[in-house]
């Protein structure tokens, strides 16, 4: 009776001599390449994926450092307009001196 073969299509890869995947015993090889590709796959998806949040964290960052520099702007322009409303009082030291 043959070995059954795994259903799926068949890769044919050449890899360097000096490739890790030759310390495993021959049985072993296909088995761990599989697992290899498996987590490339995912590997690759999640870092789709921390790269759109980040994307999305900076476009956020952005509208938030927006956001700020135009209130440090209105809040300084209310600074301004508070000081010049005040009315200018002259101190008198002498006057003050002389309880």
């Amino acid at each position: 009776m043959a070995a059954k073969r795994p259903r799926g299509k068949r890769l044919e890869v050449f890899i360097d001599e000096k490739h890790a995947i030759w310390k495993y015993p021959p049985g072993q090889r296909a088995a761990r390449v599989r697992e290899a590709l498996d987590l490339a796959g995912k590997i690759e998806d999640i870092l789709g994926n921390i790269s759109s949040r980040l994307d999305a964290m900076e476009a956020h960052l952005s509208r938030l450092e927006e956001k700020l520099d135009a209130l440090s702007f209105s809040s300084l322009d209310g600074r301004k307009k508070l000081e010049e409303d005040k009315p200018k009082v002259m101190f008198d030291v002498d006057a003050f001196m002389n309880l």
